[in-house]
Order: C-alpha cells, then sequence, then structure tokens
C-alpha cells in the first residue's frame, strides 16, 4: 500500500512539472499563437480572441485556469481545427502505438543478439557488431532517416506506400541502445567471481555464457528496454515527420509550429504519462524476475 502511494505521489508530481515547464516555456516563446494562428486578421479581432481565451488575463491567472482545467480532466481544444484536444489524441495514438511497437520489437530483438554477439568476442563478426552498435548508437535517427527515405526513392520508387521502414529507422536506433547495454552487461560479468569459479570448476564455456553470464546480464535491460520504450514516441516526432505519418510526433511538431497550445500541452502530458506508467511496469518486472532487489 505505502508502495501504490510513493507511486501515485511520484506520478502526479512528474505530471505537475511537465504540464508546468511546458505551459511556462510555451508563453516564454515569442509572439503568441493568436498571431501565428490569425495573422491576417485585425488587432481588435485577436485582442478579442485573446480575451475568450482568458490570455489577457495576468500569467498567474492563466496557469491557476491550466491546472483547474487538468483536475477536471479537460486539456482545451484546438485553437487550430477548433476539436477537443483529447478526441484529437485518440485519433492520433494508434498510428504511433503501432509505430512502437514494431520499432520496439525490432529493437528488442537485434539490440539483445547484437549486444551478445559483440561482447563474447566472435572475432570479425563481434568487431562488425560493435561497428554497428556504435553507429546506431551515435549517428542521429535524422540522417538514417534520410539517407534511407533516398535509397528507397531512387531504387524502390516510393516511400509513402512502406510503412515497415519508420520502424526499421526508429527500431535500428532503439536497439543500438539496448546493445550497447547488453554488451557492456556482458563485458562486466565475464569478470566476475562466480564466472571465474564456474570456469575453474571445468563448465564447458557455452554452458557458463547461457546459464551463468546471460542470466545476470540481461535482467538490468529489461528496465533498459522500457525506458526506450518511452523514448520511442519522442523519437516518433522525428520519424514521423521524416516519413509524413500521421500519429502523435507529426501532430507535436505540426502543434509546436502553429502553437498551437493546447495540443502541444496535451501531447506532452500524454507522452510524460505513458514514459511514467512504463517505468513502474519495467520497476514491477525486474523485481519480480531478481528476487533479491525485493530486500
Amino acid at each position: 500500500m505505502i508502495n501504490i502511494l510513493r507511486f501515485a505521489a511520484s506520478a502526479v508530481l512528474t505530471l505537475w512539472l511537465a504540464a508546468s515547464l511546458t505551459f511556462v516555456a510555451l508563453r516564454l516563446l515569442p509572439g503568441d499563437a493568436i498571431q501565428a494562428q490569425y495573422w491576417e486578421a485585425s488587432a481588435e479581432l485577436q485582442a478579442t480572441l485573446r480575451q475568450n481565451l482568458h490570455w489577457d488575463e495576468p500569467i498567474g491567472v492563466q496557469y491557476a485556469r491550466f491546472l483547474l482545467a487538468l483536475l477536471r480532466g479537460e486539456l482545451g481544444v484546438s485553437l487550430y481545427t477548433g476539436r477537443p484536444v483529447t478526441e484529437i489524441l485518440a485519433e492520433r495514438f494508434l498510428p504511433t502505438t503501432e509505430l512502437a511497437f514494431w520499432s520496439l520489437s525490432i529493437a528488442v530483438v537485434w539490440g539483445i543478439l547484437g549486444g551478445i554477439i559483440a561482447a563474447i568476442d566472435i572475432t570479425v563478426i563481434s568487431a562488425i557488431f560493435r561497428l554497428i552498435i556504435g553507429l546506431a548508437v551515435s549517428v542521429p535517427i535524422y540522417w538514417t532517416g534520410t539517407l534511407v527515405i533516398f535509397v528507397v526513392a531512387i531504387h524502390l520508387g516510393g516511400v509513402r506506400e512502406n510503412s515497415a521502414l519508420p520502424a526499421l529507422v526508429l527500431g535500428f536506433h532503439t536497439g543500438g541502445v539496448i546493445a550497447r547495454s547488453v554488451q557492456s552487461n556482458i563485458q562486466d560479468i565475464k569478470q566476475a567471481d562466480f564466472v571465474r569459479t564456474a570456469h575453474a570448476k571445468g563448465l564447458f564455456p557455452s554452458y557458463i555464457v547461457v546459464q551463468h553470464i546471460l542470466r545476470v546480464s540481461l535482467l538490468p535491460v529489461v528496465h533498459m528496454i522500457a525506458l526506450q520504450a518511452g523514448f520511442l514516441l519522442s523519437g516518433a516526432v522525428i520519424t514521423e515527420s521524416l516519413f509524413q505519418r500521421a500519429g502523435i510526433g507529426l501532430l507535436l511538431l505540426d502543434a509546436v509550429q502553429g502553437r498551437d497550445y493546447p495540443v502541444v500541452q496535451g501531447v506532452v502530458l500524454m507522452i510524460a504519462t505513458v514514459f511514467i506508467l512504463l517505468n513502474r511496469f519495467a520497476e514491477l518486472l525486474t523485481h519480480q524476475l531478481d528476487p533479491r532487489l525485493n530486500s
């Protein structure tokens, strides 16, 4: 019960910080949403719109209104379309969830296998995988996405028709982080005392790798995978904008460019909520897999 209360308090505090920082950051930008959306309108009409949105009030009063609306479960309406933000998020959430699911599946498979191969020193093959992992971690995702679009556009003639490309690009970079974690864990555990003892007993190297090294080294990766699942939503902003895939990422980019404050605030809160839940799920799963952590 105490753990649940702690999690609830931590989640509420995190969401409050995310909402508050977003609220302040948007209003520190030069200009405002009314000027961006209705730049052709007269000054009188712009003033009327600000009054209707209560944006002519002091910033503290606006912030209080914003928090009270959140407590009522209201995210407002889009300044651009006039539709409820919750309705827009519901429409865009499914395509991004689909992209995140396939990207994470690709990332987990290649990240774990690539990290294992890179760590167990299979001569040239391990060196190649270490190079690939380094590229996945260091190369910007927009560079990889642009290169894939360029190659596919030349040789296959179409990008929009191939829905697997965004998942492959996002999964490649996400898997690189997972692979680096797996590789580092294995290399550390290979030097542990219990592994040396297993070698001294004359056990087969393959048995030692599977039963001793991998079982211990893969436990921390569970939490890393959950964190990367949360980061997939932020990576989707770049990927969806490159491939023009209608999801949360492209919605956030368009909303920021158009100064659609309610949509930006809604997307940030949704991403923060998903990240908190995934992080909590990873903690529970890790404690189930390793009972030692419960003590």
